[in-house]
């Protein structure tokens, strides 16, 4: 799947926004991350699991060899395509918090960084696939951040 190849989220009225739920602070990112140990479980027993599983097989069908991770929280779907492929991989997130424990996680200090999805120069790096999970139905803007995606790229959302 590419880009191009997403529906209008349902419900969305004609050239109207997407998305219209308050967005979070970045601050509640970093107390979600500070606060709650159950991002810093290993990914198998993560309640995310079986997406992170499903996600890494779509990354695999789809022949991705480089993966952009928009969103990469605390890195625990970035430990398991580590553990179980070759890919090339960065990640970021705007949490600050995320970024240091994903960096902690797998010791891949040069793999993340604290981006924001909305910037271009997220995506100033070379990759065939971009995995967005658990991220677009959080920013006010999400229509905004699939537009900076190249076209034709394939994205695992």
């Amino acid at each position: 799947m590419t880009k191009d190849d997403l529906p209008a989220p349902a419900g969305t009225p004609a050239g109207g926004p997407a998305n219209t739920r308050p967005e979070a602070p970045v601050s509640a990112y970093e107390e979600m991350y500070e606060d709650d140990t159950a991002y810093d479980l290993p990914y198998t027993q993560s309640h995310y699991y079986p997406m992170f599983a499903a996600t890494l097989d779509a990354v695999k069908r789809g022949g991705g060899k480089s993966v952009l991770e928009v969103g990469c929280g605390s890195g625990s779907f970035a430990q398991m395509l580590f553990d179980r492929t070759s890919a090339v991989y960065h990640g970021f997130d705007f949490s600050k918090t995320g970024v240091e424990k994903a960096v902690l996680r797998t010791g891949k200090p040069d793999m993340f960084s604290v981006s924001n999805a909305l910037e271009a120069e997220s995506y100033s790096r070379d990759f065939d696939t971009i995995v967005c999970t658990e991220v677009l139905e959080h920013i006010e803007r999400d229509l905004d951040v699939v537009a900076q995606w190249p076209a034709g790229i394939n994205c695992v959302c």
